[in-house]
């Protein structure tokens, strides 16, 4: 028997972005491969009598190195405003590092803006993502949506972007297919919840870039990602495969899409010579850890 299921929140959020993207950001994309051998001999040794908390993940790992390169490549760390009417745009290089990345918190896909990386060292960036796992216990996820998609709408009608934002209120407050709150009274004890205690706007808005890492999904996946949508208005996006041994060499694949309206391959080129280089000293990894 068939069964029809209505899209939930987060699922709205992720449709009307990808959408947008699609119909917005011309983008090419090039696959870097990463020895991350040195790496991971770093981690086991740096992880090996520690608890759970202090370890530091590979994905904790590739964020710092990954915000390190993206330091010597502002224009990847960029944000583009294009009018098509007037066929004329510019970009806007973001001071702080802001990488927005998918986490699996209480069961559900939810995107995580990682703010200021660039000032962070591994186990830093450790502790920052044990916090939001640990505030995500105290979320209601809908509800920190709802946040989010409430400032958007506030920021596309200061835009002047009025049909976009009435097409979005009354798909969500009128019809078959409006979000269902939960009751008022929950709502309330829920806004008591101090904002230090639980996921707020300022953690689920738009980052500078986005990082998805796909192989810490699927550990065993023997393939790389060959289609991504970029969030605009960033300018990049990024996945990450699941580590494959190929002749005694353990690599990770970077799937890395760029808005072509900003962005051509030459700029890539310097993030990835960046990558090398960290990649091959044991050293520049080892600096990165404290």
């Amino acid at each position: 028997m068939e069964k029809s299921e209505k899209f939930s929140l987060s699922r709205i959020v992720i449709s009307n972005v990808t959408l947008e993207s699609w119909k917005t950001i011309p983008h090419a994309g090039v696959t870097y491969n990463a020895d991350v051998g040195n790496l991971l001999q770093i981690l086991k040794e740096y992880n090996l009598e520690k608890s759970k908390e202090q370890k530091i993940s590979l994905n904790t790992a590739l964020l710092k190195i990954i915000s390190e390169a993206l330091k010597v490549c502002p224009k990847l760390n960029s944000h583009v405003h294009y009018n098509s009417f007037l066929i004329s745009g510019s970009t806007v290089n973001k001071n702080n590092i802001d990488i927005s990345m998918p986490f699996v918190l209480n069961d559900r896909m939810i995107t995580v803006n990682l703010h200021n990386l660039e000032s962070k060292s591994m186990e830093q960036i450790r502790d920052y993502v044990n916090e939001i796992r640990r505030k995500s216990e105290n979320t209601i996820i809908d509800e920190a949506l709802m946040s989010v998609a409430v400032k958007d709408t506030l920021k596309g009608l200061k835009k002047l972007k009025i049909l976009s934002a009435l097409r979005r209120l009354i798909g969500t407050k009128i019809g078959p297919y409006r979000i269902k709150r939960i009751p008022l009274k929950q709502r309330l004890a829920y806004k008591k919840i101090d904002k230090s205690q639980k996921l707020t706007a300022y953690d689920l808005e738009q980052g500078t870039i986005t990082v998805s890492n796909l192989g810490s999904i699927y550990k065993e996946w023997n393939g790389e990602c060959t289609l991504l949508e970029i969030v605009p208005p960033q300018v990049v996006a990024i996945a990450l495969s699941s580590i494959k041994k190929t002749d005694s060499k353990s690599i990770i694949t970077f799937t890395i899409a760029f808005d072509h309206r900003s962005l051509d391959f030459g700029d890539i080129v310097p993030f990835m010579k960046k990558l090398d280089e960290f990649f091959a000293s044991k050293e520049i990894i080892e600096g990165f850890i404290a």
